[in-house]
């Protein structure tokens, strides 16, 4: 017991004595400012990332723009112009108007992580408003057969002719005279 007794005596000691509060506080500090550190570190990394990524981003968007007007230029070449206006019109239409709509926040999350960076930002750009999409030529329409317009020429085939399908089967074809 008196082992127990002298043990807990000399551990309270050593936590009341006036150095053991220093000595944690500045353990404190120190660990404070190497978190602070550490987070700004890990935040100006995030955002040098985002403005490499812009950076990446444009390049490969123009370089996409480009191989996409070249390769146009070649369809251009080979097709009619009136195959080419149907699809491809539509589509680039709708991935303006789609990159147009996100544009605007992606620009200022870059701008914040460009002034975070201690780089100047350039101006917000406003994105032009979309076109509206091009009317489609309307499907061409069908008018209903009357009974005293002829049939379309029909293949005439003699009565009781074999004919032979892909499954090597014999089909026995009747023809009926109107």
């Amino acid at each position: 017991m008196d082992k127990i007794k002298a043990q807990a005596n000399q551990l309270w000691q050593l936590i009341s004595n006036p150095s053991t509060a220093n000595v944690y506080q500045q353990t404190l500090a120190l660990t404070w400012s190497i978190l602070k550190e550490t987070a700004l570190l890990i935040w100006l990394t995030i955002c040098l990332v985002l403005v490499l990524g812009d950076w990446f981003w444009k390049y490969s968007f123009t370089a996409g723009q480009n191989t996409r007007v070249w390769l146009q230029e070649l369809q251009t070449k080979s097709t009619t112009a009136e195959t080419a206006a149907s699809s491809g019109n539509f589509w680039s239409e709708t991935g303006k108007s789609l990159l147009a709509a996100g544009q605007t926040s992606v620009n200022t999350a870059l701008n914040t992580a460009r002034t975070q960076l201690g780089m100047e930002a350039p101006p917000i750009p406003t994105p032009p408003a979309p076109k509206p999409p091009t009317p489609l030529a309307p499907a061409p329409t069908m008018s209903p057969m009357t009974v005293d317009e002829p049939v379309m020429n029909e293949p005439k085939v003699s009565p009781a002719e074999p004919v032979t399908s892909s499954e090597n089967t014999v089909i026995i074809a009747e023809a009926t005279e109107d």
